[in-house]
C-alpha cells in the first residue's frame, strides 16, 4: 500500500516553492487552489493533513513532521510558506523548521490568522452536529449538543489545557453521528470516513493551538493579511503592520490583489 504523499500540486513552475497550509475550505468558498493560478511561475503545494486523532498529536513538531520531510525532499528550494485561518501557527511553525533545517529561508505569509481556543473548537462541534440535525429527534440533538451548552461560560483554554476538550468533542461526534446514521442510509465505510474526518480536523486544532503557544511559532506571523471581516482575537502587538483588504472573509483567497501582494512579499 503506497503512503499518501503529504503535498499535494496545486500549479507547476519553476520559480521556487510556495507550501500553503489550511485544512479544507467550506463548501463554496475559495481556498489556496484559488489563489495558486495567480501565483504564475511557482510550483504551489497544498499540505495534506495527517489522518490522525487529537490522543496523538503531542507537540507541533511531530504533526508537521511529514510535510516538513516532503517539502525538503521535493527538489526546489522552498521561498514562502503561506498559512489561512486556524493554519497561520503551523504555517510559522512549518516555516521555522525550514529555516532550521537551513535548506531555505522562505518567506511567511499568515491569511486571517486565527488563535484556537475551546470556545472555537466548541463552534466547530456545533456547525458539525448542525449538518446533522435534520437526522436527529430532539432529544438526540439535545444530547448531542449537551456537551458545549453547559461550558459555554467558562474560560477559553489553549494549547495542552485544550486537549481533552477536543477529545470530549471528538467522542460525542462519533456518538452523534452513529444516532444520525440510523434514520438515513450511510454505508458503515462512509460513516467512519465522515468521523475520521472530524477527529483530524480536530487534530489539526489541537496542533494549531500547541504551535500557537511554544516559540518559535508563538511570535512573528510574518506578513499578514486580514480581511475587511477577519474577526480572530490575536494580541494587537502580533498584528502590527498588517494588511489589510476591503474584501470578506470567505472570499480573501480568491482576491488579485491579494495574491498581487503575496507575490510582492516573495519579491516578484
Amino acid at each position: 500500500m503506497m503512503t499518501p504523499s503529504p503535498w499535494r500540486l496545486l500549479a507547476d513552475g519553476s520559480a521556487g516553492v510556495i507550501l500553503t497550509v489550511a485544512f479544507e475550505a467550506r463548501r463554496g468558498d475559495p481556498g489556496f487552489a484559488e489563489l495558486a493560478p495567480h501565483l504564475t511561475g511557482y510550483r504551489v503545494l497544498e499540505a495534506v493533513p495527517p489522518a490522525t486523532t487529537v490522543t496523538e498529536v503531542t507537540e507541533p513538531g511531530a504533526y508537521i513532521e511529514p510535510w516538513l520531510a516532503g517539502a525538503l525532499a521535493d527538489g526546489p528550494p522552498v521561498v514562502g510558506v503561506l498559512g489561512h485561518c486556524s493554519a497561520a501557527p503551523l504555517a510559522a511553525q512549518l516555516a521555522a523548521a525550514i529555516r532550521g533545517s537551513r535548506a531555505a529561508d522562505p518567506s511567511l505569509v499568515t491569511v486571517d490568522p486565527v488563535l484556537v481556543d475551546s470556545r472555537i473548537a466548541r463552534g466547530e462541534y456545533r456547525q458539525a452536529v448542525g449538518s446533522l440535525a435534520a437526522h436527529l429527534g430532539p432529544e438526540e440533538l439535545a444530547t448531542a449538543l449537551a456537551p458545549v451548552a453547559a461550558r459555554d461560560t467558562e474560560p477559553a483554554t489553549t494549547g495542552h489545557a485544550l486537549l481533552p476538550v477536543l477529545t470530549g468533542l471528538e467522542d460525542a461526534y462519533r456518538t452523534t453521528l452513529a444516532a444520525a446514521c440510523r434514520t438515513m442510509p450511510v454505508p458503515a465505510a462512509m460513516q467512519r470516513q465522515l468521523a475520521d474526518r472530524f477527529a483530524a480536523y480536530l487534530a489539526f486544532l489541537a496542533a494549531s493551538s500547541l504551535s500557537a503557544v511554544q516559540p518559535p511559532a508563538a511570535a512573528p506571523l510574518g506578513s499578514v493579511v486580514l480581511s475587511g471581516t477577519q474577526d480572530a482575537e490575536y494580541p494587537a502587538d502580533l498584528l502590527v503592520g498588517a494588511t489589510t483588504f476591503p474584501v470578506d472573509r470567505s472570499r480573501l483567497l480568491a482576491d488579485a490583489d491579494v495574491a498581487a501582494f503575496v507575490l510582492k512579499v516573495l519579491g516578484r
